[in-house]
């Protein structure tokens, strides 16, 4: 993944960034991906620009990171001081330009995002079971119960032999098995 989303591919000059401007540009670019709604929260009051931080950081490096803030980073305020639709607008030229690493930006900051609590918590808001992890609770299952013909087969197909019932086979005449033994010698 570092060749995708690394600084020596990405055609992209990292630039020296103070941990508050990374923090503040991290959030807004989470935030425009994932504004919130009435039910889910933004990206960022969900933690998501700390967790993409880290994550990023373990996969392909802290500069990568950099790399993302230069290409956020166009003429006038820093990326998040601009307008929503300044926003929204350097990131369709982030991903036009640099799309392997807009990719991978997009794809860890919602892996991240879906992971988090309140989110998770906004989902089950919809009225759907969902676990953070399934295990160890897993996901409740009505019994199963086989109805003949609907969820098992009407005409019985196969059969099972015990292994003390199996006999050997004459194999001798199988061409394929004469032509890999001459291959062998």
């Amino acid at each position: 993944m570092e060749e995708q989303a690394g600084q020596e591919d990405s055609g992209v000059t990292p630039i020296e960034t103070s941990a508050g401007e990374l923090g503040a540009t991290l959030a807004a670019f989470v935030d425009t991906l994932l504004p919130g709604d009435d039910l889910f929260p933004p990206a960022s009051i969900a933690g998501t620009q700390g967790l993409l931080a880290d994550r990023v950081r373990v996969m392909v490096g802290h500069d990568t990171l950099a790399s993302l803030v230069a290409a956020l980073t166009g003429p006038g305020l820093p990326f998040y001081d601009q307008s929503s639709e300044e926003r929204r607008a350097r990131l369709r030229r982030f991903e036009l330009n640099l799309p392997e690493q807009f990719a991978f930006f997009r794809n860890v900051t919602y892996y991240t995002y879906y992971q988090s609590p309140l989110v998770t918590a906004a989902i089950r808001g919809l009225g759907h079971e969902y676990n953070d992890a399934p295990q160890p609770l897993g996901y409740a299952l009505a019994p199963f119960d086989p109805t003949p013909g609907v969820d098992a087969p009407s005409v019985a197909r196969g059969g099972y032999k015990r292994t003390e019932d199996m006999t050997r086979m004459d194999v001798s005449g199988l061409v394929v098995l004469e032509q890999r033994s001459s291959e062998d010698a």
